[in-house]
């Protein structure tokens, strides 16, 4: 059972890292926030919002990776299966059975820099809207922990260049009129 697990794991590669995600984001980090001890019930809403966060990304992720790769798997088996069939000439080179693992590893993998971007974006945009469904929203800190938090003041002071006479940006204000002074 063993050597046919890895058999599977070595022919799936990328369908058993999905998988192995989908363990960790479902099961082993929900359990480990949950397990937190927690009395505050802030602290819970929290926890209960982060545990809807983990499942839900790891299902979107397990999906998206078998909606992708599914195909190209079938793809690369049917080439590599059939390499007279399909590859002409020259080709048939780089397809000797000395290199037809590596030709696969590399085929299997060269969907990412495209699919990972959008499986991420799809992911971002999805997750809020899975967790509304629940019933579980992001608690927002309130504006008077932000106050403190941000130097908004600062900011306003420096961005609108009223700063006293001694500051750079003085100069700056009002462009060449200023120049002369």
């Amino acid at each position: 059972k063993f050597q046919k697990a890895m058999k599977f794991m070595n022919d799936n590669a990328l369908l058993s890292d999905a998988t192995i995600a989908l363990l960790y984001t479902c099961v082993m980090r929900p359990f480990s926030i949950a397990a937190l001890p927690t009395k505050d019930e802030s602290e819970k809403k929290k926890n209960t919002y982060q545990i809807g966060h983990s499942i839900s990304t790891g299902i979107i992720g397990f999906l998206t990776a078998f909606a992708i790769q599914t195909p190209i798997k079938s793809a690369i088996d049917k080439v590599t299966n059939n390499v007279d069939k399909f590859v002409k000439g020259q080709g048939k080179n780089l397809f000797a059975k000395e290199h037809i693992e590596k030709i696969r590893s590399i085929m299997e993998r060269s969907h990412q820099p495209i699919s990972l971007p959008l499986k991420a974006a799809l992911t971002i945009y999805l997750v809020p809207k899975i967790l509304n469904v629940f019933g579980l929203t992001k608690q927002s800190k309130k504006s008077e922990e932000l106050k403190g938090a941000l130097p908004y003041d600062a900011f306003r002071y420096f961005a609108s260049f009223k700063g006293n006479k001694d500051t750079v940006f003085q100069s700056f204000k009002g462009g060449l009129k200023n120049a002369d002074k």
